[in-house]
């Protein structure tokens, strides 16, 4: 392989409260391509001794940065600033590796030269695998809805923060994650893989580089957690914050004007369709959808304009 001496960064942002992180770096230590750096992002102040002990124990062995500040994008970012890697490897910290993770990411860059970024394939014990479901559907406004377990491969428009890696070279080119984006930070990844595309650079998903995501309830940084602690991940459409976030997305690159297409038909699918059989339910998402997109619109308007 010609990236053998390819310097990699692996960044875990944010921590679980539960042993499940310490396998994580375990994973990571563990990978058959030794050419790397981990670099773990710390936004949690309070662990279960068992982490504490196991975090300083094993601090000789990867960058331990602890952080006062609370979200993904921030997070992100601090480990691109702190890394030294040519690549740079995006994962949760409640994963699953396997030994050649690392190396199936650095075999994909060399077997596409082209590309400027991995969407990483998820595996979960939710998965229902079809293989009619198409790699990548385009959706309203072109944006894009990607099967991250196709078994297929190619090109497509957007990464999964559990599961991506960048050439480091390009955030000079798109810049960092938005940090100004609404928490709890439901498309700072698609965010990101949207300014890749609108700057002709290229991603590519391949299924070797798949991961296994517990997908833990005790998970995702303080700030994400509080904001959506009340309404199970799974249920955007009775989140607010769900509303909020993707409002702020919809207006930051595709404009006010595709509102007017946007809301009626996120209407219809979340508050209608998602709750056809839930009549509590019904009248959640509609208060949600309400009050979370007329935020959204406020907080585009304080925080873009």
């Amino acid at each position: 392989m010609k990236n053998k001496n390819l310097l990699v960064s692996v960044v875990i942002p944010t921590f679980k409260r539960d042993i499940v992180l310490c396998e994580t770096i375990k994973h990571v230590l563990e990978q058959d391509y030794k050419n790397f750096e981990l670099i773990v992002v710390d936004q949690l102040a309070n662990h279960d001794e068992k982490t504490k002990l196991y975090i300083d124990k094993n601090k000789m062995y990867f960058t331990y940065i602890e952080t006062e500040l609370s979200g993904l994008p921030y997070a992100r970012n601090i480990g691109i600033a702190n890394s030294k890697g040519e690549i740079i490897i995006f994962i949760d910290d409640d994963v699953i590796l396997k030994k050649d993770f690392i190396e199936n990411h650095l075999k994909i860059y060399e077997q596409y030269p082209d590309i400027s970024a991995i969407a990483g394939s998820e595996l979960t014990f939710n998965n229902k695998i079809h293989d009619d479901v198409p790699l990548e559907g385009r959706m309203i406004f072109g944006r894009t809805k990607i099967n991250y377990h196709s078994k297929d491969s190619g090109y497509v428009h957007g990464v999964k923060g559990c599961n991506m890696s960048f050439k480091k070279e390009i955030f000079n080119q798109v810049g960092l994650f938005d940090e100004k984006l609404p928490s709890p930070y439901l498309r700072e990844d698609t965010d990101i893989a949207y300014r890749i595309i609108q700057s002709n650079l290229k991603i590519f998903y391949d299924k070797s580089t798949s991961l296994f995501h517990l997908q833990t309830p005790s998970g995702g940084t303080a700030e994400d957690k509080d904001s959506i602690s009340k309404v199970k991940r799974r249920e955007p459409w009775l989140n607010k914050n769900s509303y909020i976030c993707e409002t702020v997305f919809q207006i930051k690159h595709f404009g006010f004007i595709s509102l007017f297409v946007y809301l009626p038909l996120k209407f219809v699918f979340w508050v209608i369709l998602k709750n056809r059989a839930n009549l509590v339910n019904s009248i959640k998402s509609a208060k949600a959808f309400f009050s979370g997109t007329i935020k959204g619109i406020k907080y585009y308007i304080e925080n873009y304009k």
